[in-house]
C-alpha cells in the first residue's frame, strides 16, 4: 500500500477553506500583507506554505475573539 504524501503547498482555495473564510479574504489579506504567500506558479496561483499559515491562525483567532466580544450582552445596570 502507497503511502499518502500530504502537499507541500496549499493553493489560496484550500487555505480559505482550511480557516473558514473566502477565497476573496485571503486574496485581501495578501495585498494588505498580512500575509506572504511561499511561491507563485507560472500561471499566477498563490501557493502557501505551512509556515506561512500561522498569520491567518492569528486572525481567524482574532475574529472568533471579536464575534465573542459582540455576542456578550451589555450589562444594563
Amino acid at each position: 500500500m502507497a503511502a499518502t504524501i500530504a502537499p507541500l503547498y496549499s493553493e489560496v482555495s484550500q487555505v480559505a477553506r482550511r480557516f473558514g473564510v473566502t477565497t476573496a479574504a485571503v486574496h485581501y489579506w495578501i495585498r494588505q500583507g498580512l500575509v506572504t504567500p511561499s511561491a507563485r506558479t507560472l500561471g499566477g496561483i498563490y501557493l502557501f506554505a505551512e509556515q506561512d499559515l500561522a498569520p491567518m491562525e492569528a486572525l481567524r483567532r482574532q475574529r472568533e475573539v471579536r464575534k465573542a466580544l459582540a455576542d456578550m450582552p451589555l450589562d444594563a445596570a
